[in-house]
C-alpha cells in the first residue's frame, strides 16, 4: 500500500511541476514571430496587421500583446502569436485560432482548394498563457518554436 501511495504522490509531483513550467514560460513574441517570418518559407509577402484586424480575423481582443502576419490573401499563409493574461483566455484564444483556421478551409475550399492542405497541417500550440500559430508548408517551424518553449 506504501508503495502505492508514494508512486501516486510521485506522479502527482510530476504533473504539478510540468504543468507549473508551462505556465512560467515566457516567450519573446516579437522575436518568435521575426524568427518564422525570416526562416520558415513562405510562397506570399507576409504583412504585419494592426490590433483591429487582428481582432476581425480572428475575435481576439483581450490580448496581452500579440504579433500577427498574413500573406495577401493568394495564400492560407499565416503567423499567430498571442500572449493572454492567463492559461484560460489562452484556452478561449485557442478556440478562437481553430475557428479562423476552419472558416479558412471553407473559404479556400472553392478560392483556392490547393491551400487547404496547408490549414489542415497548420501548427497550432498553446504553451502556458501563449497561443502560437503558423500555417505555412515550412518543416521547420515545430523547431523554431520549441526553441522558444523548452
Amino acid at each position: 500500500m506504501k508503495k502505492y501511495l508514494y508512486t501516486v504522490v510521485f506522479v502527482f509531483m510530476i504533473l504539478t511541476l510540468s504543468a507549473c513550467g508551462a505556465e512560467n514560460t515566457k516567450i519573446n513574441i516579437e522575436e518568435l514571430s521575426a524568427d518564422l517570418i525570416s526562416n520558415v518559407e513562405f510562397a506570399d509577402e507576409m504583412t504585419l496587421i494592426n490590433e483591429k484586424t487582428v481582432e476581425s480575423l480572428y475575435n481576439i481582443n483581450y490580448a496581452i500583446s500579440q504579433q500577427v502576419y498574413i500573406s495577401s490573401g493568394a495564400t492560407a499563409e499565416e503567423v499567430a502569436v498571442f500572449e493572454l493574461k492567463d492559461g484560460n483566455d489562452a484556452d478561449k484564444a485557442l478556440d478562437a485560432v481553430n475557428q479562423r483556421i476552419e472558416t479558412q478551409k471553407q473559404d479556400f475550399k472553392t478560392y483556392i482548394p490547393e491551400e487547404i492542405p496547408k490549414l489542415e497541417n497548420a501548427i497550432v500550440k498553446k504553451v502556458g498563457q501563449y497561443v502560437i500559430v503558423c500555417i505555412s508548408d515550412g518543416d521547420e517551424v515545430n523547431e523554431i518554436i520549441n526553441s522558444y518553449i523548452e
